[in-house]
């Protein structure tokens, strides 16, 4: 009831599993955890069921503020405990609703201590987890209803939130999802919301970021009054002793950042119609997601992935994936990873400056990042106008003159070396897009990025095998782009092989370069176990010129070439190194270059 508090000591905790959760007063433990789930039982079927967190409801479980001066505490007094950390709050509801309603309120934000000295250490922000999943489509649809004040701020970093829903869209406006558990979040408050780590997850019909909607990932932080926190005393509300500020680039924490779309197995396997109907993950065009420096951001799906839009973590990570649970009744031309021709994927380096007293140019010039595309299942696709961008950055710093005194600078120009693209598909790679890890600009010493493509998943199962599974990366000097719409399967002439170009490899000022076809070893559980390995190959289509700056590695079970074939690296390696799933001893054959 509205007028009933439950206020459990520190670290309490508040366990509840039930058909029907009905809270409308609040409940609070210092660093403590509340797990509440609501689960349609056998015994009431048709009865209402659901968990709901009503208006004016508050679940608190917030680190606390301990202050050990002596001018707040007797000589002698016992000293209050340092519980400063968040807890966790996890609601769940399981073939029922999960509501929970404007004007009601979570926080799990950190607190802080006050040392007698005056110095004040940080505690750690806790975790949010919302989940709202039935049990199988047969059942009747579940609903999440998140208009909840979500509270996770800390001193240093923010908390985790997690939430999980039948449908998910991120976006400013109303996505129009007409079915219950079609949940919208505005990327806006839940930043707001002090977060450093969030993660949505749709469980059922896909999830979609809209055209048009930007998800800033700048973690907002507690910056507390100094003064007016030395002089509260323990016990005081965190919340009272600052105000949410967004910091400097070198102060702030880079923030993280998970989408996952999943389809849930039935009993049966997925047939080609099935999956042609299956929804997925989509950032439309116009959508960007712009993390600070460091940023991590990863999107995943067991179905289809596509990015018309933009992401950027300078000096951080992006990671896309296709995940190869989905039991089908075999490989899909139409699945995969796609970089539409309005997707850009950066991850460029980028230099972190800091002020200094002298108005000097001070701080550090980061590195690119790193880029990974990885269809477990499916194909890699980037159509053309699409970019991927890991180049290295260059900035003008003050440095200390190192014939002078130490009071004495010179402008210098820093340049940072370029980062990493990972590329990696079971089936197909075309790569009409740019590929793109020079090094910063204006310096002869720093090195392009590192370019790996790997073509084949070494074990498959949960599929038949294919008529043929041989994987083979052809490399030309140049070649026309291909492009394959969103959805579109790829054309059969390309399947199970990847192109790659010398001129583009150029063009992206790669230093590092690994090709690898990897041998695959498919695993038929209809035919009584036994499994199909097939040596996978590198083709070298025509004349070819590979220059290469720094390492060079080919690695398959076989290496052919169709003309006059040159490769020039300072370090290179040829051969294959999954010797287990050889069945012939690796060849080469071919060729008349050096």
């Amino acid at each position: 009831p509205a007028d009933v508090a439950l206020n459990l000591p520190g670290q309490g905790e508040l366990h509840v599993t039930a058909r029907l959760l009905d809270i409308a007063g609040d409940v609070s433990a210092r660093s403590g955890e509340i797990e509440l789930q609501a689960v349609e039982t056998p015994t009431s079927p048709g009865q209402q069921s659901g968990l709901y967190l009503r208006a004016g409801a508050n679940l608190d479980v917030p680190g606390g503020w301990v202050n050990d001066s002596p001018l707040l505490n007797a000589p002698g007094a016992q000293l209050a405990p340092r519980l400063l950390d968040g807890g966790t709050i996890t609601l769940g509801a399981r073939n029922s609703t999960l509501d929970l309603a404007a004007g009601s309120s979570l926080d799990v934000s950190g607190g802080g201590w006050a040392r007698a000295s005056g110095r004040i250490t940080a505690g750690r922000a806790g975790s949010i987890a919302l989940e709202s999943r039935r049990d199988s489509l047969s059942l009747p649809p579940v609903d999440l209803r998140q208009n909840a004040t979500l509270r996770a701020f800390g001193i240093d970093t923010g908390g985790r939130l997690s939430i999980d829903a039948p449908e998910v869209c991120i976006s400013v406006t109303l996505c129009g999802g007409s079915l219950p558990g079609s949940l919208r979040l505005d990327p806006a408050a839940l930043v707001a919301a002090g977060f450093a780590d969030i993660n949505l997850a749709s469980n059922e019909r896909g999830l979609r970021m809209t055209a048009g909607t930007q998800f800033d990932l700048r973690q907002r932080n507690l910056l507390l009054d100094e003064a007016r926190a030395l002089g509260a005393a323990t016990g005081t509300a965190i919340a009272a002793l600052g105000d949410s500020t967004l910091l400097p680039d070198y102060l702030r924490d880079p923030m993280r950042l998970t989408l996952k779309a999943s389809i849930a197995n039935t009993p049966g396997a997925y047939t080609a119609a099935d999956f042609a109907t299956l929804p997925g993950l989509k950032l439309e065009q116009g959508a960007a997601i712009a993390g600070s420096p460091g940023a991590r951001v990863a999107l995943s799906s067991n179905t289809n992935l596509v990015v018309a839009g933009t992401v950027s973590a300078p000096a951080g990570s992006i990671d896309l994936a296709i995940n190869p649970g989905l039991n089908t009744t075999g490989e899909f031309a139409n699945q995969g990873i796609w970089l539409d021709s309005t997707a850009s994927l950066l991850a460029r380096g980028v230099a972190m400056l800091s002020p200094d007293a002298r108005g000097l140019r001070t701080g550090e010039v980061l590195d690119g990042g790193r880029v990974r595309l990885s269809a477990g299942r499916g194909s890699v696709l980037t159509n053309a106008g699409a970019v991927v961008d890991v180049s290295g950055a260059s900035a003008v710093l003050d440095l200390r003159d190192p014939a002078g005194s130490p009071l004495n600078t010179l402008p210098v120009a820093v340049v940072s070396n370029g980062g990493q693209i990972d590329l990696a598909a079971d089936n197909s790679m075309i790569l009409g897009g740019r590929l793109l890890a020079q090094a910063g600009a204006g310096s002869s010493t720093a090195r392009g990025g590192a370019l790996n493509v790997t073509l084949g998943s070494s074990t498959l199962a949960g599929r038949p095998p294919a008529a043929n599974e041989e994987r083979t990366i052809a490399v030309a000097q140049s070649l026309p782009a291909v492009s394959v719409a969103p959805g579109s399967p790829v054309p059969s002439f390309l399947a199970r092989r990847a192109a790659v170009t010398a001129d583009s490899i150029a063009a992206g000022g790669f230093s590092d370069v690994l090709l690898r076809a990897n041998t695959t070893r498919v695993q038929d559980l209809a035919g009584g176990g036994q499994a199909k390995i097939s040596p996978g190959r590198i083709e070298f289509i025509g004349n070819v010129d590979l220059d290469i700056a720094g390492r060079l590695q080919l690695d398959s079970a076989t290496l052919l070439g169709s003309g006059d074939v040159h490769v020039s690296a300072p370090w290179l390696r040829i051969g294959h190194e999954d010797i287990d799933l050889q069945q012939t001893a690796a060849f080469t054959a071919g060729g008349t270059g050096a």
